[in-house]
Protein backbone atom coordinates (compact mmCIF):
# COMPACT_ATOMS: atom_id res chain seq x y z
CA UNK A 1 0.00 0.00 0.00
CA UNK A 2 3.01 2.37 0.63
CA UNK A 3 4.48 2.00 -2.46
CA UNK A 4 1.28 2.58 -4.50
CA UNK A 5 0.53 5.65 -2.46
CA UNK A 6 3.74 7.18 -3.28
CA UNK A 7 3.24 6.22 -6.48
CA UNK A 8 -0.07 8.09 -6.80
CA UNK A 9 1.45 11.32 -5.11
CA UNK A 10 3.88 10.96 -7.55
CA UNK A 11 1.82 10.55 -10.38
CA UNK A 12 -0.48 13.37 -9.27
CA UNK A 13 2.31 15.76 -9.25
CA UNK A 14 3.85 14.84 -12.28
CA UNK A 15 0.08 15.36 -14.23
CA UNK A 16 -0.36 18.71 -12.26
CA UNK A 17 3.06 19.87 -13.50
CA UNK A 18 2.01 18.50 -17.09
CA UNK A 19 -1.49 20.22 -17.33
CA UNK A 20 0.66 23.40 -16.15
CA UNK A 21 3.42 23.26 -19.37
CA UNK A 22 0.63 22.69 -21.90
CA UNK A 23 -1.84 25.19 -20.63
CA UNK A 24 0.41 27.44 -19.61
CA UNK A 25 -2.98 30.02 -20.17
CA UNK A 26 -4.78 27.88 -17.96
CA UNK A 27 -2.79 27.19 -15.06
CA UNK A 28 -1.28 31.11 -14.97
CA UNK A 29 -1.88 31.69 -11.79
CA UNK A 30 -0.83 28.22 -10.35
CA UNK A 31 2.71 28.20 -8.49
CA UNK A 32 3.64 24.59 -8.99
CA UNK A 33 6.47 24.70 -6.44
CA UNK A 34 4.09 25.85 -4.26
CA UNK A 35 0.85 23.56 -5.05
CA UNK A 36 3.61 20.71 -4.74
CA UNK A 37 3.95 21.77 -0.81
CA UNK A 38 0.78 22.13 -0.22
CA UNK A 39 -0.31 18.65 -1.75
CA UNK A 40 2.90 16.85 0.59
CA UNK A 41 1.65 18.83 3.64
CA UNK A 42 -2.34 17.40 3.16
CA UNK A 43 -1.48 14.16 1.76
CA UNK A 44 0.95 12.75 4.48
CA UNK A 45 0.36 15.31 7.19
CA UNK A 46 3.87 16.74 7.71
CA UNK A 47 4.90 21.05 8.10
CA UNK A 48 6.13 22.74 5.53
CA UNK A 49 10.00 21.85 6.04
CA UNK A 50 9.20 18.43 5.77
CA UNK A 51 7.59 18.63 2.50
CA UNK A 52 10.22 21.05 0.86
CA UNK A 53 12.93 18.18 1.61
CA UNK A 54 10.08 15.24 0.21
CA UNK A 55 10.35 17.60 -3.25
CA UNK A 56 13.95 18.36 -3.15
CA UNK A 57 14.26 14.54 -2.66
CA UNK A 58 12.04 14.38 -6.30
CA UNK A 59 14.31 16.88 -7.94
CA UNK A 60 11.33 18.98 -8.36
CA UNK A 61 13.27 21.89 -6.65
CA UNK A 62 13.28 23.39 -10.66
CA UNK A 63 9.91 24.41 -10.17
CA UNK A 64 10.92 26.94 -7.16
CA UNK A 65 14.11 27.81 -9.13
CA UNK A 66 12.63 28.63 -12.22
CA UNK A 67 9.77 30.29 -10.89
CA UNK A 68 7.16 27.66 -12.63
Amino acid sequence: LRAAARSDQAVMVSLHADHAIAYPDRFRDVDVGRWTLEFYQRLYGINEVQAAALRRAQWLDWTVDTGF
